[in-house]
């Protein structure tokens, strides 16, 4: 199956090891990292991701499922270029 290029954007508490829950997701699922910035919002205590990777359109289903069980992970939203 063909691998599309996908741009996450993930809300969060700003707490301690959040980056490596999310990023331990990825790893687990055999997604690599194309792209990752991290910026505080205007509200405090939460952070936006923003993460590109390269993926077949099948997996990216239960890849949002798993990151919204991440209890510090507020929002996920997934677009495809």
């Amino acid at each position: 199956m063909e691998q599309k290029v996908y741009y996450l954007k993930l809300k969060s508490e700003n707490a301690l090891r959040v980056l490596q829950r999310i990023s331990t997701v990825f790893s687990r699922n055999r997604f690599n990292i194309e792209e990752l910035h991290v910026k505080e919002t205007e509200e405090k205590g939460v952070s936006l991701f923003s993460v590109t990777i390269h993926a077949e359109p099948a997996r990216i289903d239960n890849l949002k499922k798993q990151l919204r069980r991440i209890i510090e992970v507020l929002e996920v939203t997934i677009t495809a270029k």
